[in-house]
């Protein structure tokens, strides 16, 4: 589901997580549609995206959480707890989404992610 449904013209995040599970998708993806307009977090806080993660796995569905995201919302992601994270910009070279994957900037990126959940774990 587009976070940003409006400008996506798409139907609402509860709706797709829904009929999702009604259809029998294993997975539900929250992405942003307009790259220009902010990342994830600039659309939905985390209450909301944790919520709606909650869900889709108490639906037996896992979250996929993308839309712009890069480093500095690492702490967003973990606290979100997503099963996958969706990255493009911050896996590309100088984060530039037409540009070539860069395999030490995804590796970095991941190596981040996993301190920041290993920091945020009881």
């Amino acid at each position: 589901g587009y976070v940003d449904q409006r400008d996506a013209a798409a139907p609402p995040l509860d709706e797709i997580i829904c009929r999702g599970s009604n259809l029998g998708c294993r997975v539900v993806l929250f992405d942003t549609w307009n790259k220009a307009s902010g990342n994830i977090f600039d659309h939905l806080d985390v209450p909301d995206l944790r919520g709606f993660r909650q869900t889709a796995n108490a639906l037996g569905m896992n979250f996929v959480l993308a839309g712009s995201v890069r480093n500095d919302c690492l702490s967003a992601v973990a606290e979100v707890a997503p099963q996958v994270v969706g990255v493009r910009g911050a896996a590309c070279h100088k984060f530039q989404r037409g540009a070539t994957i860069d395999g030490l900037m995804l590796s970095r990126f991941r190596s981040r992610l996993n301190d920041v959940q290993r920091f945020r774990r009881p």
